[in-house]
């Protein structure tokens, strides 16, 4: 990650102080911070809140939340702050495929110079798979989990990361900013989801790509192709690609091949 040096940075106001100001609704930039300083801040107030609510969370151990698939955001981050020790070799162990199926996908549909954002990248396997694939265009990464996104920094292949709970909407990132969006494994725990695309649509410029994974069980419980077919009557997006379902954990064994992945490719109009 590339940001300002030390002497090129404005004073910052204490730590705490920040935390102060922003979770009284200030911004970074009323406050005078640079995104160095806002990316730290924003992870501490990502862990308090995380701390302060705690109790009564779900214990990753076992991983049977994994297939439930809770919508709670407090959920979600509690379950991935406990897991991402183990993380990448849990999922190394499981034959976790989505990384790399998603960048060739996306490959095959937009230019490797792409400014991408990595929607929902945790510790950072879709970042480290497309720079693997030939991607070398910037990628910006957000996820819900702190601790995941300090792991994710230290691949080196991030230009930004921030955190973000896709719970809250609209996101506090820019219209028409990204060539391409990746979001992958993630809406699993989204439920709303015209309400998310849309706002994919909104960062990604016209004619660029979203690339986005479902569960195929999910896919059908939630009626996602539906939901994709409306918003291409509404021109939201156009020339949809859906795929075939895929395998997504296959040494796993509550998903095994029962629980595959479909990939979206969405066109923005």
């Amino acid at each position: 990650m590339s940001f300002l040096s030390n002497h090129e940075r404005p004073l910052a106001p204490p730590a705490m102080t920040l935390v102060c100001w922003l979770s009284a609704g200030r911004s970074l930039t009323e406050i005078g911070v640079d995104k160095f300083a806002g990316f730290r801040v924003q992870q501490l107030l990502s862990k308090l809140s995380y701390t302060a609510g705690d109790a009564g969370m779900p214990d990753p151990v076992d991983h049977d939340w994994l297939k439930q698939g809770s919508t709670s955001s407090a959920d979600v981050r509690q379950s991935y702050e406990n897991w991402v020790g183990s993380y990448d070799q849990d999922l190394s162990d499981w034959d976790y495929r989505a990384p790399l199926d998603a960048a060739l996908l996306l490959k095959s549909h937009t230019s490797v110079t792409s400014k991408i954002l990595d929607a929902g990248c945790g510790t950072g396997l879709v970042g480290t798979a497309l720079r693997r694939v030939g991607f070398t265009g910037d990628i910006t990464g957000i996820d819900l989990s702190p601790t995941s996104l300090e792991k994710a920094e230290e691949r080196g292949v991030y230009r930004y990361l921030q955190p973000v709970d896709f719970q809250q909407l609209p996101l506090a990132l820019s219209d028409d900013t990204y060539d391409a969006l990746t979001c992958v494994g993630v809406l699993t725990y989204v439920l709303d989801s015209e309400a998310i695309l849309k706002e994919f649509a909104r960062l990604v410029r016209p004619g660029g790509i979203t690339l986005v994974t479902q569960r195929n069980d999910l896919f059908q419980e939630r009626a996602f192709d539906r939901t994709i077919q409306e918003l291409v009557d509404e021109r939201v997006y156009k020339d949809p690609v859906i795929t075939d379902p895929k395998l997504y954990l296959p040494g796993n064994p509550d998903f095994g091949s029962d629980i595959q992945v479909i990939y979206a490719i969405l066109t923005v109009a």
